[in-house]
């Protein structure tokens, strides 16, 4: 055990929480333990500790992936520490100011998560084991110690990570639970030797479990054709014209996937790839870039891909889904970006439109996993971007309704509005819009844009009712009433425009536009001037 510990923690840091169980353990048994004992204790610890040596040294090596190159004793501390998240966070960020509604809403996650896994049938017999286990004296102590190890390692892990709940950290936290089933299923299986002891044709209905989880989740669990991440790959390369460079910065097990198709399978040996997030490809970026994230390494990675992009005389390419993080000019080219030659396009490909889509082969990905399937979604929003830019609207709605279609992503209708409003064509957005709001008619942002396009229409009357429509449904809904304050100054309706931009502060103190233009009525008011006019974005 001693020499187990150690080799665990090292690849699952949620295991140190089982100290404060093992701790109690070492109480109970501390007129049993000699000094010769700890000594082997703790020798058996820093055997298994010395398997982390093999990081530095394999990292000298200089080996295909080598994770945040750990080869100075600053970066091997950094990486055995997680230094670049912070040692208790998953992930980069601040954390979420803690208060007893995240307390209460990450306690019924994990409850949740618990009977997803056994069953409500699994989690009830699990809770008549723990009563069962603490009336018993034989297994009261056993007991204390199975339940500090399950909240410590589910609900205290789960509190203690940086992390908001969403669809995508729900996911996230779910790799970390499989710790406190294991406590879990010991504390149920007590529970059936319980039932057991009632009746045990009863205790052989247990026996169900396995069975209904297994029917339940064989399609989440099955994976063999699982392949998205590889065909993502693929169609990232088929992108690429000859010699060119990559910049790639999305989700790690993209990097990985592309390093083992240029670097394993020796796929286009033509391509120089650079990871922008440092996991497969050794640091270009300077040594505190592991460190650090935010403005401060954008700012970096600007200057260091500006220099290289000025420097090379290829074709300079980027697979992102965030294209104006990094301030570098770029041109939207299928599912990557072209950073150089911007103005000479024509040079690299024959033809001003490529028709990707028929290009392109990617296989739906397993829905249970979320970063498979936000992936899969990142590929039809992209395409749509492509294909709206290159003016083919009906590819473009076709591949953002494709969207809708595997993942219920309802809001594929604002993004085609969104366009449509942008290009000028205010019939066919409206026409979206109400679309948009026959599916959910307290949509708010669809009620708020389309108020938007009926004032640049001219119908103030039924922009007016939009916004009080979206109002009557979130009074606090800061948008609406600046809209709405907006509509009245050009109806020069100077009470109500001060009416909705005090709205406006009373909820969003810090709004600067409401400021400005509350200021501005004011004074007007006060100087008995009423002409002005002013603009704003949708």
């Amino acid at each position: 055990m001693c020499l187990l510990f150690p080799l665990g923690v090292i690849s699952h840091y949620n295991l140190l929480f089982l100290i404060f169980s093992m701790g109690y353990y070492l109480y109970l048994q501390k007129n049993q333990i000699y000094t010769k004992n700890w000594l082997y204790v703790t020798g058996f610890f820093v055997l298994g500790l010395l398997i982390l040596l093999y990081l530095p040294i394999r990292s000298l090596n200089q080996p295909l992936y080598d994770w945040e190159d750990p080869q100075t004793l600053k970066r091997f501390w950094q990486v055995i520490a997680r230094l670049r998240y912070g040692s208790l966070n998953l992930a980069q960020g601040g954390a979420p100011p803690l208060n007893w509604q995240i307390f209460l809403d990450k306690l019924i996650f994990f409850v949740n998560s618990i009977i997803s896994n056994v069953t409500l049938a699994g989690f009830l017999i699990g809770i008549a084991g723990m009563l069962y286990g603490f009336s018993k004296k034989q297994f009261k102590q056993k007991m204390i110690i199975l339940i500090i190890s399950l909240l410590w390692t589910g609900p205290g892990f789960i509190l203690l990570a940086n992390v908001k709940l969403d669809s995508g950290t729900m996911e996230l936290l779910r790799r970390f639970l499989y710790l406190p089933l294991v406590f879990w299923v010991i504390i149920l299986g007590l529970g059936i030797f319980w039932i057991y002891s009632k009746n045990k044709y009863i205790s052989y209905l247990s026996l169900i479990i396995p069975f209904v989880l297994l029917i339940r989740n064989y399609d989440a669990l099955y994976y063999r054709h699982q392949f998205v991440f590889y065909d993502y790959a693929k169609n990232i390369l088929r992108s690429l014209p000859e010699n060119s460079l990559l910049f790639s910065d999305r989700a790690d097990e993209m990097e990985f996937v592309l390093s083992y198709l240029l670097y394993a399978e020796k796929r286009r040996q033509d391509i120089e790839f650079i990871d922008c997030n440092a996991a497969v490809s050794k640091s270009i970026y300077g040594d505190n870039y592991y460190r650090i994230w935010g403005p401060p390494r954008l700012r970096i990675r600007e200057q260091v891909e500006k220099g290289i992009i000025n420097r090379v005389e290829k074709p300079v390419y980027y697979a992102t889904f965030l294209p104006e993080q990094v301030n570098i000019p770029k041109i939207n080219l299928g599912l990557v970006y072209i950073a150089k030659p911007i103005d000479r396009l024509t040079n690299l490909y024959p033809w001003d439109f490529i028709p990707w889509d028929e290009i392109y082969s990617l296989r739906k990905p397993v829905e249970s996993d979320i970063r498979a399937v936000n992936l899969y979604n990142s590929y039809f929003q992209l395409m749509s971007e492509y294909f709206y830019e290159h003016n083919s609207i009906e590819k473009a709605e076709k591949m953002l309704e494709y969207a809708n279609i595997y993942y219920g992503k309802k809001d594929w209708r604002l993004r085609v509005a969104y366009w449509y409003f942008q290009k000028g064509y205010l019939d066919k957005a409206e026409k979206m819009y109400n679309e948009a709001l026959e599916i959910n008619p307290s949509w708010l942002e669809a009620l708020s844009n389309l108020g938007v396009v009926y004032e640049r229409q001219g119908r103030n009357s039924e922009a007016i009712n939009c916004y009080r429509k979206a109002i009557e449904i979130k009074p606090d809904y800061t948008e609406a009433y600046f809209n709405l304050g907006v509509v009245y100054w050009k109806l020069k309706k100077w009470d109500k425009v001060t009416e909705c931009f005090e709205k406006v502060l009373t909820y969003n103190p810090e709004h600067q536009e409401a400021k400005k233009f509350l200021a501005i009525v004011k004074g007007k008011r006060k100087n008995g001037t009423e002409e002005t006019s002013e603009k704003r974005g949708h």
